[in-house]
């Protein structure tokens, strides 16, 4: 199984409808979408969210897969400096409350740059930190490293706001946007995580 972790619904838009996902009415709680080998669920905002809502697709997903799946966390993050647009994934993840680090497996760097990623308890607009600055991975990647191999989880941001564009207006569809713009680079970490499940 393919099981995506995503914040928020407008960041899930795109991947629903690229990967021809279906809502899974049993569902409670959270919206979940399925098809064939791929479900993603939606958590909401934070790290305590993402945790959450990763344990929960894992209970739904546990009874119809005889291996482990592969976990992605998928969503728009800040940089200082790095360009809008641009596709990252987790070379480590660091939770600021507790400084506690975890490193995904390696992956590809073809596929995007991977970056240092910083979970923060709320939205810091300074952009006075080195590392992509989002808030669910921390979270997400605990929970996940619960089910799998490090080699099967990674998180995978798309960076919509910089020091030069403030993410302080930021509107959900752009994160739709960007999402939408970065999905052949995310199948390509799909395949490399799966060998082509």
């Amino acid at each position: 199984m393919i099981n995506l972790v995503v914040a928020m619904p407008a960041e899930a838009s795109p991947l629903i409808s690229h990967y021809r996902l279906r809502l899974d009415h049993k569902a409670y709680g959270f919206s979940v979408y399925q098809r064939d080998v791929l479900s993603l669920i939606t958590s909401g905002l934070g790290k305590v969210n993402a945790a959450v809502a990763t344990m929960y697709l894992q209970a739904c997903v546990a009874g119809n897969r005889e291996e482990p799946g592969v976990w992605i966390n998928v969503g728009v993050a800040g940089h200082a400096g790095l360009e809008i647009g641009q596709a990252v994934m987790a070379g480590s993840i660091r939770d600021q409350a507790t400084n506690r680090v975890w490193q995904p497996g390696p992956v590809a760097e073809t596929i995007c740059p991977a970056g240092d990623i910083l979970t923060l308890d709320k939205a810091d607009f300074s952009y006075r930190h080195d590392e992509v600055v989002e808030m669910e991975a921390s979270g997400f990647v605990a929970t996940a490293l619960r089910f799998c191999h490090r080699d099967r989880v990674q998180c995978f941001k798309v960076i919509a706001d910089n020091a030069a564009n403030s993410g302080r207006d930021f509107e959900p569809a752009q994160g739709s946007r960007l999402i939408a713009g970065n999905i052949a680079r995310l199948d390509a970490l799909i395949e490399a995580m799966t060998g082509g499940m």
